[in-house]
């Protein structure tokens, strides 16, 4: 890499998945899009391909191939030959409009996910000059996704317009609602999952009825949290939580800690399934379907597999905000 005046202030080489050969930099400034372009995650050194994390020490891809080739490992990256061979992206791409948040074209499907947010007239100005493109066929679509990114990238920084944004693979949450009328301990509401995008931008991409309380101290307070240590609470789980019958709804049962951020006098809150009596002592209660549970379990899993935890924001309206004065109870077996 080379500054304004030409003059060298990182060299970098590597092997050919990418592990760090030789490393030489001038200065403290360091830049985190390195191997093929590609951002390294310098707490577990993996390279973010968009799709998935590359693990440039073990050769593989850090989760599997959501399209396959059944012979060969769904973790292999480049068949083993990088030097020669490359992966096509193979997962689903959908843009959303940036006004309205809501999907407007979809490219495969495949199982992942890349979200894209465009400006809709510019997107659907530019669809007519692809239509040369057969999205049936696997090299065609990865084809049109990469030529119509990157025309709206260099259209976006060439002039300044604000056309297209990236899913940056980060997470949060939010608890949203109100307390009930009846009790005020009680809140009712949604956690709805939201990805982040690199001009800052959050899109919903999954929302899930949820219950906050009314037992022992009722609704988590409003605030920020962490939250993080997903565990099986399951009947037969070896985790060290144990099933927890108040964790269970369906027939699944898991927990994650809710950790907050905040000075109270409140412990042991969680994100769980609301099983057993209806309400929780103050943790996030899901009021969801096993397939919808499993789903939250498994989005939740992956992220926690490249990340320590992930912000929720409690945000409900009329919340009484208790803060550990009130006594907890065993109510309903969490």
């Amino acid at each position: 890499m080379t500054d304004g005046s030409g003059e060298v202030y990182e060299h970098m080489e590597y092997f050919a998945f990418g592990e760090t050969f030789v490393q030489e930099h001038s200065n403290t400034d360091r830049i985190p899009y390195l191997f093929s372009g590609k951002e390294l995650d310098e707490e577990t050194g993996l390279y973010y391909f968009g799709a998935r994390y590359l693990n440039p020490r073990t050769s593989i891809w850090q989760s599997v191939d959501p399209r396959p080739n059944v012979a060969e490992s769904p973790y292999a990256a480049m068949r083993n030959n990088p030097v020669t061979m490359s992966d096509l992206q193979g997962d689903t791409t959908i843009y959303y409009s940036m006004s309205t948040g809501a999907p407007i074209y979809q490219v495969n499907n495949a199982g992942a996910i890349y979200r894209v947010k465009v400006d809709e007239l510019t997107f659907m100005t530019a669809l007519p000059f692809y239509s040369e493109y057969d999205l049936n066929k696997q090299w065609d679509a990865d084809v049109f996704v990469t030529m119509m990114n990157y025309n709206l990238y260099a259209d976006d920084k060439q002039n300044g317009t604000h056309t297209i944004a990236f899913q940056t693979g980060e997470l949060n949450m939010d608890f949203t609602g109100s307390a009930n009328g009846s009790n005020p301990k009680e809140a009712d509401g949604k956690l709805n999952v939201n990805a982040m995008f690199d001009d800052g931008t959050s899109l919903q991409i999954a929302s899930y009825q949820a219950v906050g309380g009314p037992h022992g101290n009722g609704a988590p307070e409003n605030g920020l949290y962490h939250a993080n240590h997903l565990q099986d609470r399951s009947q037969g789980t070896h985790d060290p939580g144990g099933y927890s019958p108040g964790m269970n709804r369906d027939g699944v049962g898991f927990s994650m800690d809710l950790n907050p951020q905040f000075t109270t006098g409140r412990t042991l809150e969680r994100i769980h399934p609301d099983g057993r009596k209806p309400g929780t002592q103050g943790c996030i209660g899901l009021q969801v379907d096993a397939a919808k549970l499993n789903e939250f379990r498994g989005t939740m899993g992956s992220y926690l597999r490249t990340h320590r935890s992930i912000n929720v924001r409690v945000n409900i309206a009329g919340n009484p905000n208790n803060n550990g004065g009130g006594a907890k109870v065993k109510s309903n077996g969490e």
